[in-house]
């Protein structure tokens, strides 16, 4: 991954960085586990549409879940796109974005973040993803959060259970 730093000031956070049609989104590098290659996946019958399957990933199995979906941008991406699964970090869920390509890792600092950002112009159930906006230049990202993004009422078991 490239590491992209910005000037700014305040606290620095680093972010994973992914693009789905055309949109920016960032994660906390801490709600991060690790990125892998997309392992074969198993169906799930009768799940909702965002959960692509389910896959081993050393040993543990994640739900593979598609943001494009969560989000609600789209909901026709083929399995054929994504390449990538972006594993979040467990002790928030035991699941992993589908991706089309290798994240990026950037540093952005507090006077980049806007936690009260109008999201008006986001559907409200999409609003509820979003902790902050990033602004750097003239790019938008929307920084979301990794617990925040499966629905509670997800009919597999994404906690952590030992």
């Amino acid at each position: 991954m490239e590491n992209i730093t910005f000037p700014g000031s305040g606290n620095p956070q680093r972010l994973i960085v992914f693009t789905l049609h055309g949109q920016v989104f960032g994660l906390p590098i801490t709600e991060v586990k690790e990125v892998v290659a997309l392992p074969v996946l198993t169906p799930v019958p009768l799940a909702p549409a965002y959960v692509a399957g389910l896959a081993n990933i050393r040993g543990e199995v994640l739900a593979i879940l598609r943001p494009e979906v969560l989000l609600q941008i789209s909901d026709d991406a083929p399995l054929s796109m994504a390449r990538f699964v972006l594993v979040l970090n467990p002790p928030t869920l035991r699941s992993g974005l589908w991706l089309p390509d290798i994240p990026d890792t950037i540093t952005v600092y507090e006077n980049q973040l806007d936690r009260q950002a109008d999201l008006s112009f986001l559907d409200a159930q999409v609003q509820t993803h979003i902790k902050a906006l990033v602004k750097r230049d003239q790019q938008l990202i929307l920084l979301l959060s990794g617990p925040g993004l499966v629905p509670r009422h997800s009919p597999t078991s994404l906690n952590t259970a030992s």
